[in-house]
């Protein structure tokens, strides 16, 4: 995964579910429709269906969040130790 698709993901997260495809492409905007092909062909994302057919919000897959956990879990730490 591409540290913007793992941008792409964490935005999506810290919304709660309540973003569309066509506010994220327009907050990411100009590569917005890009990391959404991008999201959607690795199966990280997905629109969420409702009664009549695709309500246009965006779900994070299990795939995707498998992936955030991978991500989060390579993140290195730094220790600052003081002056002696």
């Amino acid at each position: 995964m591409t540290s913007m698709m793992l941008r792409g993901l964490e935005y999506i997260q810290n919304t709660g579910g309540n973003v569309t495809q066509a506010s994220f492409e327009e907050d990411w905007s100009p590569v917005g429709s890009m990391m959404w092909e991008d999201l959607i062909k690795a199966e990280y994302i997905k629109e969420m269906k409702g009664e009549a057919g695709v309500s246009g919000f965006i779900s994070i897959t299990e795939a995707g969040y498998a992936a955030l956990t991978e991500s989060h879990g390579k993140c290195a730490s730094i220790t600052i130790l003081p002056d002696h």
